[in-house]
């Protein structure tokens, strides 16, 4: 018989056939438990790398994990029967995508693991995985995630940058779409993570989505990287962005800022404060149907994949502060 080829093998990943045994977990527990769940057939691979989508922000509190999570999962509900998502947490320190989807308490396998191995597939959870540790009630997670390590094996020598940039090139040799939750971008990288893993990505163009509430020294942080981003080669063409969490009455200033991004990205409008996205992430769900949020994941998915399913029209009662404005719709019409 012929030796598995990459795509028998990533079959075989994702139907439960093979994984990591015997690993020790991000926190010395048994860490995953080999068998790989499955998020569809083969048939949307397409054998080149999957796509990237890193989801960034100048100043922490914008909503920059909940976006992510919304994004992944969005993605895996309505792309083509097979298609394959991922979520890394590259937020390194302070990783808190397993404490929104209620695994923060699970010694589940995270990112250290793929350190302390060398195999970034065992630091992989696939939505099987995910489901032995999340509680049914919550809804079920539809992507795989790898996790960033608990903070007390955080040590940037041993998850390296290095193991961040294996283990995106490792999932988009297995998914359809990576999406990367980051640390905060900032003028001084002290993470390394952003100069040594990320910007590369961009460089080859890779998708960045970057969010900012309506207040002056978030607004100011993001235009200052972007404005960067544009100065090493990295265009507002890939670059996406917008305002949240707008509060009621700052629909001027929004609509400002989002004049203002629209120079240095491609501004994708605003999105107004709405309670039901904050009270669904504090309870670990996803909003992917809400419909001031499910624009914006709609409209970033749809320029990075160019895929029907994702599709803004789906939204047509969207809300004038996103694709209302966006579009030229308006309330009522």
């Amino acid at each position: 018989m012929a030796d598995a080829g990459p795509l028998d093998e990533l079959d075989d990943l994702f139907s439960g056939q093979h994984g990591s045994t015997g690993g020790h977990g991000s926190a010395g527990g048994h860490g995953s438990t080999g068998q790989r769940g499955s998020v569809g057939g083969a048939a949307a691979r397409s054998g080149r790398p999957g796509d990237v989508l890193i989801v960034m922000s100048a100043k922490g509190g914008v909503g920059k994990s909940t976006t992510s999570l919304n994004l992944a999962q969005y993605a895996a509900e309505y792309g083509p029967d097979g298609y394959r998502v991922t979520l890394i947490d590259a937020n390194r320190g302070q990783g808190d995508v397993r404490t929104y989807l209620r695994l923060h308490n699970a010694r589940t396998a995270t990112i250290y693991d793929a350190a302390r191995t060398g195999d970034p597939a065992t630091g992989l959870l696939t939505p099987s995985d995910i489901a032995q540790f999340r509680d049914a009630r919550w809804g079920s997670v539809d992507f795989a995630l790898i996790p960033a390590p608990p903070s007390s094996l955080a040590d940037p020598e041993v998850v390296t940058a290095r193991v961040y940039a294996d283990a995106i090139a490792y999932a988009r040799e297995v998914s359809d779409l990576v999406v990367v939750d980051t640390q905060i971008s900032e003028e001084h990288d002290t993470t390394n993570l952003w100069d040594r893993a990320l910007i590369p990505l961009l460089r080859e163009g890779a998708w960045c989505l970057s969010i900012t509430q309506p207040i002056p020294p978030a607004v100011k942080n993001l235009i200052e990287r972007l404005q960067w981003f544009d100065q090493i080669g990295i265009g507002p063409a890939r670059v996406m962005s917008f305002v949240n969490m707008v509060d009621e009455g700052d629909a001027e200033t929004a609509d400002a800022l989002v004049t203002r991004l629209g120079q240095v990205s491609t501004c994708l409008g605003w999105i107004p404060q709405d309670a039901d996205v904050e009270s669904a992430s504090s309870l670990g769900r996803f909003v992917t149907d809400n419909p001031n949020f499910g624009p914006v994941l709609a409209t970033a998915l749809s320029n990075v994949t160019g895929l029907p399913g994702f599709d803004p029209s789906r939204h047509d009662e969207a809300p004038v502060g996103l694709l209302g404005r966006l579009l030229g719709r308006r309330k009522g019409r």
